[in-house]
């Protein structure tokens, strides 16, 4: 155990795996709310506090941007003070933790409001997988699709550099060592993982699309081997 509490923000590209992460944590203690478990695109759940989802929209919309139209966060406004009493009540709990994408472009704020509880623990996916996945779900084209992996995965990797943290690779054509990395990961975190739980919830049929390290547009190399060099188990 690291801390005696934490503060887990769960981080992640969208279509990255970051429900799988949070669901598999969530069954190894981690207390997350009252998160949304159904979903057209995620048959296991979202995991997202949907009011928290909808302030942070209200936050980018403030700040002339959007989950699809990233840009930096200056004002989170009238809407910081309803996350912090969010954050307040998640917090009675001494292992809790917070997942939707959009943290990512909220962090600064965020390690602000949960103070020396703050950890990170991210999730990356092959960045064609990714846009692809965006394409099927919201019609976005594959080479914005691609951006946003970008602009997103960049977030992620800068963070990283500045104090490292586990990431896990969002690829369950190796579902074993996937499992593992997730045993581990919530250990390192002082969660109390189970493997047949593991098991239970995190399915081959959770992953739509697989790629190659062959298949990377070359915008999106150097993230993705960054993150792929990085990934827990790896090094």
């Amino acid at each position: 155990m690291r801390n005696p509490s934490l503060f887990l923000l769960i981080l992640g590209m969208h279509r990255s795996g970051t429900s799988c992460l949070a669901g598999a944590l969530e069954s190894s203690g981690l207390y997350l709310g009252d998160v949304r478990r159904t979903g057209v695109y995620n048959k296991k759940g979202y995991f997202e506090i949907r009011e928290l989802q909808q302030l942070h929209d209200k936050i980018l919309e403030l700040n002339e941007a959007s989950w699809d139209n990233p840009k930096p966060v200056y004002d989170v406004g009238i809407y910081g003070g309803q996350i912090e009493e969010i954050v307040k009540e998640l917090s009675k709990k001494e292992y809790c933790g917070v997942k939707d994408p959009r943290v990512l472009l909220l962090l600064d704020y965020w390690q602000k409001i949960t103070g020396e509880r703050f950890q990170l623990v991210g999730t990356f996916r092959h960045p064609m997988a990714v846009a692809q996945s965006l394409f099927e779900r919201n019609g976005i084209p594959i080479s914005e699709g691609l951006d946003l992996w970008i602009k997103y995965n960049d977030i992620l990797v800068e963070s990283h550099k500045k104090k490292p943290f586990p990431i896990v690779h969002f690829d369950l054509s190796e579902k074993d060592k996937y499992i593992n990395d997730i045993q581990h990961i919530a250990s390192y975190f002082g969660l109390n993982p189970k493997k047949w739980k593991l098991r239970l919830f995190i399915s081959k049929k959770l992953q739509h699309h697989k790629y190659s390290i062959d298949d990377i547009p070359e915008n999106c190399e150097y993230l993705y081997k960054y993150l792929l060099a990085n990934q827990y188990g790896y090094n």
